[in-house]
């Protein structure tokens, strides 16, 4: 659709966002248009400040004042064309030869950009982008988010973007049943780093969601065409009416950027805004409840007309001066199309409390995966920051403290938390949190929860304890009440139960950290889809059946198989037939897995040695069948593979 060799989709446009924001170290200088959707606003001023990212607006409508803002260590331009909602353009090809020419004059190599022979409806691709590759961390990227306009009516990329973002929620899916996010590129260096942080971050959306764009993309030509026609008929009969001053619509010979419009894009979509002749709210309000054909929403993009007040909804956070500056008035009214949003659910909501319960907390949240949930705890940080955590640790946590936390200026120390004298001398003024995971993964070492949480708070009250509880569930083990601050899961594993969901959660008791936590659920948007949250509460159904079989433990064991040899522990691996080889774990199905080679191989081989994770450790996940059926299989395989007299058993 855009013309791109690749495309990474998140849980939502702004973990697509958020997931773009984390290519960046702290210290960076990100350049962004302040006509912006209020959720990016949202997640630059609150949450990427923070992490140490050195954050300019501008009005990018004159290409002439990013030249004068561009700086040695500008990273991203970032701008939205048309904006949410004032529907304001930027000259892309403009600001992108711009940019290019800035990353020249700043000594990088930067070829041009071939400009294909744009017809005014594009059915076929061709790719355009001939530049090598170039360091992402070295240069100025430019960002566009079309998501008003889809690769049906805009194509960034072939303008000179490097990155487009689109929330799929609106138009792509248009079907008010989906929340996702997608960024695409011509940049294979660009891509790469961004699919590492899809996998890190965990940020992803769920297979039944992809599946559900995948249905709605067939129908977007037809959508969009349609779209146009209506959107604008509706602005040309706003632009005649007596109660209303103005309208915002780039299709509009009136839109002062019209022939900009006419020259970058093939036409408009449904979005518009327009002011009431008089600027008071209570007018405005009176205006939005008297409609009946078109819903009061502050989503967009879909089969059904929507309209907004964004002075009082979408915009509402974003402070009056900022508002008034942009042209965010009482007096302006957008218009479009409603559905499930990533700020919540009510199927969300019940998963969330019924999670809470099991936990002994008063609050839960649920995130798009384990990981997602890991990194919006992670949050709750700022550069300067320190944190604690166990040595032995799930290698998908391992690697996102390595390879992203670091970058965000936040400094760590692994240390075996089992011995609880190594921790004190750890600990720092600046020490905001201890991460623990108890049983760790895969050697299922165990932490006294209860003796960290009072050397934590001994030192300082403020440390915040979290322990990820995903091996045990709440049927064994409930941190909150050892003490903890936060508990944490991979729904994806136990608490689901069956292998078709990729979610996580944590739950809380204290009222502050729910606050915060509720406020970055939403600002970096790693939600999980409601159709997941149905799955999951559908799963919790069984979860006492399914544990009652474990006996006081779960059904996570960890075996080495002497002689450490590869290729003894392969032949195993091939040998066994109940067992499946797989990453994860918590199913009612057993499975099994080499850390050395899958969960961890992005540990390195010296800290793998040092905490016992070598090639002959296997790690099974016992599921629901027969007992003496996994035993059989098991014990076959042990003797297709060493006697089964020189194992042992953790």
């Amino acid at each position: 659709m855009h013309c791109s060799f690749t495309a990474v989709t998140f849980a939502s446009g702004t973990a697509a966002i958020s997931s773009v924001m984390q290519l960046l170290r702290a210290g960076d200088h990100v350049l962004v248009s302040h006509h912006l959707y209020s959720g990016t606003w949202t997640f630059l001023t609150k949450i990427a400040a923070r992490q140490g990212l050195v954050v300019e607006f501008i009005d990018m409508r004159q290409a002439s004042e990013v030249a004068a803002a561009l700086k040695p260590s500008t990273r991203i331009v970032w701008f939205e064309s048309p904006s949410n909602p004032t529907m304001d353009l930027v000259d892309i090809a403009a600001v992108a030869t711009i940019v290019q020419q800035h990353n020249q004059r700043v000594g990088l190599e930067h070829l041009s950009l071939e400009q294909p022979n744009m017809g005014k409806y594009i059915t076929s691709c061709r790719i355009a982008d001939k530049r090598n590759e170039l360091d992402v961390e070295a240069r100025a990227i430019l960002v566009v988010d079309n998501t008003f306009m889809t690769g049906v009516l805009q194509r960034p990329l072939l303008l000179g973007a490097d990155l487009v973002v689109h929330s799929c929620t609106k138009y792509i899916n248009g079907s008010t049943d989906v929340i996702m996010g997608v960024v695409c590129t011509s940049s294979k260096n660009l891509h790469e780093k961004l699919k590492f942080i899809q996998t890190a971050s965990g940020a992803i959306p769920s297979p039944f969601d992809c599946y559900l764009v995948q249905r709605s993309v067939r129908t977007l030509p037809l959508r969009m065409e349609r779209h146009m026609k209506n959107g604008i008929a509706v602005a040309k009969f706003l632009e005649s009416h007596a109660c209303v001053r103005r309208v915002n619509h780039p299709g509009l010979p009136s839109h002062p950027q019209h022939k900009l419009s006419v020259r970058q894009s093939f036409g408009h979509s449904g979005m518009l805004s327009f002011y009431l002749r008089e600027d008071d709210i209570e007018k405005s309000k009176t205006f939005l409840k008297s409609l009946a054909v078109v819903t009061l929403s502050s989503s967009l993009g879909s089969i059904e007309s929507l309209a907004e007040l964004p002075v009082t909804m979408s915009h509402a956070g974003v402070p009056a001066e900022e508002r008034e500056a942009s042209g965010v008035t009482a007096g302006l009214i957008r218009l479009s199309q409603y559905e499930y949003s990533r700020s919540g659910n009510p199927t969300r909501d019940c998963l969330e409390k019924c999670l809470a319960s099991l936990e002994e907390a008063q609050f839960g949240l649920v995130f798009a995966s384990g990981l997602a949930a890991t990194t919006t705890v992670m949050h709750l940080l700022s550069a300067g920051d320190h944190f604690i955590t166990m040595d032995d640790l799930y290698g998908g946590t391992n690697r996102y403290f390595r390879k992203i936390v670091a970058r965000q200026g936040i400094s760590v120390d692994f240390v075996d938390t089992t011995k609880l004298e190594l921790i004190p001398p750890l600990l720092k003024n600046n020490t905001k949190l201890i991460w623990l995971e108890t049983p760790t993964n895969p050697t299922l070492k165990v932490t006294d929860i209860a003796a960290v949480v009072k050397i934590a708070k001994d030192f300082n009250k403020d440390i915040i304890v979290v322990v990820d509880n995903t091996f045990l569930s709440p049927y064994f083990q409930r941190p909150l009440t050892l003490g903890a601050d936060l508990v944490l899961h991979s729904c994806t594993k136990y608490l689901n139960g069956h292998t078709d969901v990729v979610m996580g959660a944590v739950c809380t008791s204290n009222n502050e950290l729910h606050d915060r936590l509720r406020f970055l659920q939403n600002a970096i948007g790693g939600v999980p889809s409601p159709f997941d949250c149905y799955l999951v509460n559908r799963s919790l159904k069984t979860l006492a059946l399914a544990k009652r079989q474990c006996y006081g433990h779960s059904g996570m064991i960890t075996v080495y198989i002497k002689g450490d040899d590869i290729n003894i522990t392969k032949k195993f691996f091939e040998s066994l037939k109940l067992f499946t080889l797989a990453e994860s774990l918590g199913g009612y199905e057993s499975l099994c897995e080499l850390p050395s080679l899958m969960t961890h191989a992005s540990v390195s081989a010296e800290e793998r040695a040092k905490l016992g994770i070598t090639d002959s450790l296997v790690r099974l996940s016992v599921g629901l069948e027969d007992t003496q059926e996994l035993i059989s299989d098991l014990d076959q395989a042990l003797k297709a593979a060493v006697s089964p007299h020189l194992i042992t058993l953790q």
